[in-house]
């Protein structure tokens, strides 16, 4: 794979010397409810730049070699928008530059032994990004250290390439009355990696601040890595690709400015195994869809792949769209290799169904209270109905300005939703989180998690 990156976006040696590349603007609206209409997508589509992002924070633009900066600055800049408030303009490198800052950067991985990895004080740890065999030796051993307070509970069952999706439980186990149970998981899409970093931080706050406090009125049930074979993919040849990454960025030209213009577009690559970062970025789960595959291949000149072909680069499903609830009934995708394919049938992918089996029959004997499905990176709280369609219409893939009904309870989860993000607010002194129904925050989503704990084991409080 690695190979084939550099043999697509190289030139021969010294073909592009000399040549400037891409960078990129990002604006920024001073008023933050710009965002919230297509308006200001129009607005600076008129100083003839593309769209290449539009992510609810800032909308990012793609800048030629031979641009004019100065004058685009200025033209965006003076782009009008609601209550006479221009936006902020920035210059950067590409998103593929920022990346490769970053990730190559001493200790952006861990890379000794997992023992190793694990030891040392929370800013060790939580400085860098782990693997799978570091988390769990972590948590093994806070375990072993926290005997009254920190079990390791077992698994909700194997995936499909045979691993363990491990449990921790915590609360004072000395305590025999019942308690509500609040159960968390992590990395359901595997790509995620600071949501695999945040159920180990909250286990170890948990431990730190609340023996005396939470852990005496509920149980906290915690899955540190839902999708553990995605994030064990999304580990594989992290050095190989980075260097060959580099490589590229030395070389320069139209060789560096098509892997940004490829990393920009890259989360939505189809297939996924041909992406810039093909393992990075990975998203799905990794079983593969014979099935599907030979359903498509059937379909002649309108599918480019063999049945081999579709085999090999068709893999994965979106777990978060694989959930029984309004199954494929919009928000998803039926084509396979796409980020968001919701498979043949829901819950035909292990890791999804071994969470509806653990979590079903941990509802008949006990009052699962709270479900978080933690993901990342849009600084959203999300809540159901994600299936909802909006009332408009959603022809450009983005939020509903509204949808034509909301949950029964939805008055009770907008209040929670309001009093976290508040309550994150107040910890991280950054910006307020959006929340709110799924497809009025972010986007529709049917077969989502969220929709299905709270449809089918009536929990109000899914997040």
């Amino acid at each position: 794979a690695v190979r084939a990156l550099l043999q697509r976006l190289l030139p021969a040696q010294g073909e592009l010397e000399g040549k400037r590349r891409h960078s990129r603007l990002l604006v920024v609206p001073t008023n933050a409810t710009d965002m919230d209409s297509l308006a200001v997508v129009e607005a600076v589509k008129s100083t003839g730049l593309p769209v290449v992002k539009h992510n609810g924070t800032a909308i990012s633009l793609l800048v030629k070699p031979d641009a004019d900066r100065s004058k685009l600055m200025s033209l965006v800049a003076n782009v009008t928008l609601s209550e006479g408030a221009a936006p902020k303009v920035l210059e950067t490198t590409s998103f593929l530059g920022e990346y490769l800052d970053v990730a190559t950067q001493e200790g952006y991985i861990c890379e000794d032994t997992p023992a190793a990895c694990a030891e040392g004080t929370l800013g060790k740890f939580y400085g860098s990004y782990q693997r799978l065999d570091a988390i769990y030796s972590r948590l093994d051993a806070l375990a072993k250290a926290n005997p009254g307070f920190l079990k390791e509970a077992g698994s909700m069952g194997k995936t499909y390439e045979g691993r363990e999706q491990r449990l921790f439980e915590l609360t004072d186990f000395s305590a025999k009355e019942s308690k509500p149970v609040v159960f968390h998981f992590c990395a359901e899409h595997s790509r995620e990696w600071i949501s695999a970093m945040f159920c180990p931080y909250l286990i170890e706050m948990l431990l730190e601040k609340e023996k005396e406090g939470l852990l005496q009125e509920a149980r906290f049930i915690v899955c540190p890595i839902m999708n553990v074979d995605g994030y064990v993919y999304s580990h594989e040849p992290m050095k190989e690709e980075l260097a060959a990454l580099q490589k590229i960025r030395e070389a320069g030209g139209e060789a560096w400015s098509k892997a940004e213009s490829e990393a920009e577009a890259g989360m939505m690559n189809w297939p996924q195994t041909d992406s810039l970062f093909g393992h990075r970025m990975w998203r799905a789960s990794r079983r593969p869809n014979p099935e599907a595959c030979n359903i498509s291949a059937g379909h002649g000149s309108l599918f480019r792949y063999t049945y081999e072909e579709c085999l090999a680069h068709m893999v994965g499903t979106d777990l978060n769209r694989n959930y029984g609830d309004h199954w494929a009934t919009g928000g998803s995708s039926s084509i396979i290799g796409t980020m968001t394919y919701h498979g043949l049938e829901p819950f035909e992918n292990a890791e999804v169904a071994n969470v509806k089996a653990f979590s079903t029959a941990l509802a008949a004997k006990s009052e699962l209270l709270m479900v978080t499905d933690v993901h990342c990176c849009a600084g959203m709280w999300l809540i159901p109905w994600g299936w909802l369609p909006c009332v408009e219409g959603n022809f450009g893939g983005g939020k509903c300005s509204s949808t034509f009904q909301t949950a029964p309870d939805y008055d009770r989860m907008y209040g929670a939703g309001n009093a976290n993000v508040h309550a994150v607010q107040q910890v991280s002194k950054g910006p307020l989180y959006a929340y709110g129904s799924i497809p009025t925050t972010i986007y529709p989503a049917s077969g989502s998690s969220l929709d299905w704990f709270y449809d089918h084991l009536g929990v109000v409080y899914a997040s």
